[in-house]
């Protein structure tokens, strides 16, 4: 007996470190393509939209995924515009997401949450049942139907997005217009503790150089080592990582004095990450970084056009008849708003994003009534005579 409890022992101890043992989360070849594309897109548009001098900041991923549903409720020229400027010619959108999504969500030793909803309102707009099947199932969006002429609209839309940004994007919605027919949101959320903190008792003040030359005292956070760096021409280039399992980086890139910031800000591209990323070894440097906080708040709309994706936001001759159909008249988009924020500090760094993609339905035309006083004439349309002229003040007198 004792000999068959101790094989069975043996047996069933191997069985449970097995099935107790995480193995790493493994991304699709459908879901680093979609990322892939995701990260042209964010970075084009993002050589668009900054401004020379200013901080600014924006979430590729959240960007590609509103619009991306978005576009799963185009057709025709409208669609192909947004898949052109978003390079998801090729891809199966709903499939593609869906594997994202699963990617994203199974990181570990950080907190990573993305969310999606659709926001309608019922008397503006009728939701297609298969663009909701597909916002639901390969987005994970919620889908539900609100009252925007209410007065709490606004706030109800705006708490969605606060609970899954840790209440980092509060507003993202600054008001709906009275022809706003539906909403098509993306939320991100991040939090990580780096793998080696910084000590923050090596923290102190030191001078941070203003493009215009000005020279500023700022908190500074100081280490040695623990870094992986890489020279980029005439860029130096820092990777921090996140968590235990070093899942996910943070890079800093300092091109020189003479090149400037707005110089590696035009020809940013992800074939530059890439070669940060293989070129990024072991150092033991000492490295100041400046603790910061900051938020960029923006309607990408201009960029976008910029870009190419002029139809969609056309309200003449834009088509979304795969969302859903207007009360009013046609679908189109009228804003994307995009807001980030991020702090970075001794511990690690916290960055959350959402975007909005702002449907409006056209207006029907205005019955032309003649239901007050009016002006009449008759004239002689050879001569030019006027025969008659008046004004109606009561039809019926």
């Amino acid at each position: 007996m004792r000999a068959r409890l101790l094989v069975l022992l043996l047996v069933l101890i191997p069985a449970c470190k097995r099935n107790t043992h995480e193995e790493p989360p493994v991304a699709s070849p459908a879901a680093k393509e979609l990322a892939a594309r995701n990260n042209r897109f964010g970075l084009e548009l993002y050589r668009e939209a900054h401004k020379a001098g200013s901080n600014s900041a924006v979430s590729p991923v959240s960007l590609a995924m509103a619009l991306q549903l978005a576009a799963t409720g185009a057709a025709g020229e409208t669609r192909k515009q947004m898949l052109d400027v978003l390079h998801t010619q090729a891809i199966d959108l709903p499939a593609g997401n869906r594997d994202l999504l699963d990617a994203l969500k199974a990181r570990k030793g950080m907190k990573l949450e993305v969310a999606n909803s659709v926001w309608v309102d019922p008397a503006r707009m009728q939701l297609d049942a298969a663009f909701r099947g597909t916002a639901e199932t390969s987005f994970d969006a919620m889908a539900r139907e609100l009252d925007f002429s209410d007065a709490g609209a606004r706030n109800t839309i705006n708490q969605w997005i606060s609970d899954r940004t840790s209440k980092r994007i509060p507003e993202l919605i600054d008001r709906i217009d009275a022809d706003v027919a539906a909403y098509l949101i993306n939320a991100v959320y991040f939090k990580g503790e780096w793998t080696e903190r910084f000590d923050k008792s090596r923290s102190r003040e030191g001078e941070f150089r203003l493009a215009n030359g000005t020279v500023k005292e700022v908190p500074m956070m100081h280490r040695d080592g623990d870094f992986d760096y890489a020279q980029d021409g005439d860029t130096q280039v820092a990777r921090l990582t996140f968590g235990p399992g070093k899942g996910a980086s943070m890079w800093f890139a300092l091109p020189s004095e003479k090149a400037g910031v707005e110089a590696l800000v035009a020809t940013l591209k992800p074939e530059t990450i890439e070669r940060w990323a293989a070129a990024a070894k072991p150092s033991e440097l000492p490295l100041a970084l400046p603790r910061f906080t900051f938020r960029h708040r923006m309607d990408a709309g201009g960029a976008l056009r910029s870009l190419g994706m002029t139809m969609p936001f056309d309200e003449g001759a834009a088509d979304f008849s795969k969302m859903g159909k207007g009360a009013a008249g046609n679908l189109f988009i009228s804003r994307v708003l995009h807001e980030v924020f991020v702090e970075v500090n001794e511990e690690g760094a916290e960055a959350a994003a959402a975007t909005a993609v702002e449907m409006k339905a056209t207006s029907a035309p205005m019955p032309l009534e003649f239901n007050r006083p009016f002006v009449f004439a008759i004239t002689d349309d050879t001569t030019g005579a006027l025969l008659f002229v008046g004004v109606v003040a009561d039809p019926k007198p």
